[in-house]
């Protein structure tokens, strides 16, 4: 078979072409292959926030209380009620997780930072059947079911002050990192960072 020089120069060039579109593919594997591709990403981001929303509002941290109390009224030159208990009850810390969204969620390399609602003192009650009135001084004159009331409504408000001066919100951020972050990184595959946000309430009605 006999070849022109036109036809060899024609092969030569797709040869070229070939070896080059080769050379050139080799090359963005070697140079961007390790970067994620923007499917992975956002992949990675619905997931996540999928699996913290499924959470919803979740309680992580209870305090119980039990403390004797003494309730008086001053009533000037009066004769002053008093009515003594003894208050049980329990304070709840939890997280809305319901609150995160695609905005809370920001991917850096092989990092994820979540950011989450602040904990949340989610109630605060009185054990209506361990709770109990010990004696009660001069509150037939007012009307003893006022004064008992007045009574167990300062000890439920004891309870919310105690359980936040002891922490309960610190103690409900913590669990959350230690419940949530290890549950991230096996999803995902990378390092979670969380934040926490106070930009919501802190404290809410009882329960």
């Amino acid at each position: 078979m006999k070849f022109s020089l036109g036809s060899i120069g024609l092969w030569l060039g797709i040869a070229v072409v070939v070896i080059a579109a080769i050379l050139g593919f080799a090359l963005k594997d070697k140079l961007f292959g390790w970067m994620p591709g923007p499917g992975k990403v956002i992949e990675t981001h619905t997931v996540v926030l999928e699996k913290i929303e499924l959470l919803g509002k979740m309680e992580l941290v209870k305090y119980q209380f039990a403390d004797a109390l003494e309730y008086v009224e001053d009533k000037a030159w009066m004769p002053h009620p008093k009515v003594i208990m003894i208050a049980a009850g329990e304070a709840v810390g939890c997280v809305d997780f319901s609150r995160v969204d695609s905005n809370s969620i920001q991917t850096f390399g092989d990092s994820i930072i979540v950011v989450l609602p602040a904990p949340e003192l989610c109630y605060y009650k009185l054990d209506q059947q361990k709770t109990r009135v010990v004696s009660t001084s001069f509150t037939t004159l007012y009307g003893s079911a006022q004064i008992t009331a007045e009574a167990f409504k300062k000890a439920e408000d004891k309870i919310r002050e105690s359980a936040l001066n002891s922490g309960i919100l610190h103690d409900t951020q913590v669990q959350a990192d230690h419940m949530l972050k290890p549950m991230l990184e096996a999803l995902s595959g990378k390092k979670v960072r969380l934040v926490f946000s106070s930009n919501v309430p802190s404290v809410v009605r009882p329960g």
